[in-house]
């Protein structure tokens, strides 16, 4: 069973909000969820509380990847329209 985690003054320890990273790309996404599990693993983070700042990573992991893909849609029109007008010329 995880032991409580520790709370300074209504914060949880290992927590600390002001280290917080930049949560722009997916191996970022990645690594404060393997950090967040670790910390469960720990004791430190109540699971139910991970629960649900993983769920909170997942949709900002969705939302890198909508992006990706609309950048990667923009490339591909630009690219076809590339050929078409070499095709044509």
């Amino acid at each position: 069973m995880a032991r409580k985690p520790k709370q300074k003054g209504g914060r949880i320890e290992g927590l600390d909000t002001h280290a917080a990273v930049a949560l722009d790309t997916l191996a970022a996404v990645r690594g404060e969820m393997a950090r967040l599990y670790r910390l469960a693993l720990k004791g430190t983070l109540q699971p139910d509380e991970m629960t649900k700042f993983i769920y909170a990573l997942k949709e900002i992991r969705a939302c890198i990847e909508a992006e990706l893909l609309d950048h990667v849609q923009e490339r591909l029109a630009a690219l076809s329209a590339t050929v078409a007008g070499v095709r044509r010329g």
